[in-house]
């Protein structure tokens, strides 16, 4: 399978901060723990399926980023894929002020890998 991301990813579970993503969607409202988040999108786990968790359907996020950043990003976004009990959504029309925002949040994460992909991640490699 191709991966089309075009933005690196952290994992956001098992992490003392969670990030917390409010989720807002057809006939329902859920509050859940980020998976993994990246510039371009957020992948979330539920403890269980709920009916409004469909391929390319619009929801509305809140999204809570922890400390250091400690800020909420309000942005709409398509869930573009479901397995199981995760889900994946890309942003749609994530103001700039948010996509530095989340670029501080993942380049802090960051620090906790390994050189090589710090580098490349600073020079727009990947």
């Amino acid at each position: 399978m191709h991966d089309q991301r075009q933005h690196i990813r952290v994992t956001a579970e098992n992490i003392k901060q969670p990030i917390i993503v409010h989720v807002n969607g057809v006939n329902f409202l859920e509050i859940f723990h980020a998976k993994d988040i990246s510039e371009g999108g957020i992948g979330i786990q539920v403890p269980h399926m709920f009916e409004g968790c469909k391929l390319d359907f619009t929801v509305s996020l809140i999204i809570t980023l922890p400390a250091p950043l400690e800020h909420e990003i309000i942005v709409n976004g398509r869930i573009r894929h479901v397995v199981e009990n995760r889900f994946g959504v890309r942003f749609l029309n994530l103001k700039s002020e948010d996509q530095s925002l989340i670029h501080r949040y993942v380049s802090y994460r960051l620090k906790e890998k390994p050189f090589l992909i710090r580098l490349k991640h600073f020079l727009h490699l990947i």
